[in-house]
């Protein structure tokens, strides 16, 4: 009885045909998330639930107050801490008065010294 020889393919041949194969399928998965894409903002928007959900997240409103919990170390002594301070940042070009708004940091800063702040908001440079 003959035994039945199936012919090799050439490697290089299916090396081909595996990579036509890959890029069909990524162009495949593409395509479907583009069209869903464009079915989502194009197709749909004017639906009356996609408008009402549209507007609740753009008026979601959430206070954080940028309190993290402390980072411990394995003895469970803190390694990074979070405390509040106050801080201040001026773009000095924009600011027109400097000898009046010296003096209206300082009474939110009380422990600045008003004079050297107003030099430094005169001063042209950011700080």
């Amino acid at each position: 009885m003959p035994i039945l020889r199936q012919k090799k393919k050439d490697p290089v041949k299916r090396a081909k045909e595996r990579l036509v194969l890959l890029i069909a399928v990524f162009f495949i998965g593409f395509s479907a998330i583009s069209f869903r894409l464009a079915d989502l903002t194009l197709v749909n928007v004017t639906e009356p639930e996609n408008i009402e959900l549209s507007e609740k997240i753009q008026n979601i409103k959430e206070d954080f107050d940028g309190f993290r919990a402390p980072i411990l170390d394995f003895r469970n002594e803190p390694l990074a801490l979070s405390l509040p301070l106050k801080s201040l940042y001026a773009d000095t070009k924009y600011i027109k008065n400097p000898k009046q708004d010296a003096k209206e940091i300082t009474k939110l800063f009380p422990s600045l010294d008003e004079k050297r702040l107003e030099k430094k908001l005169a001063s042209g440079n950011r700080f």
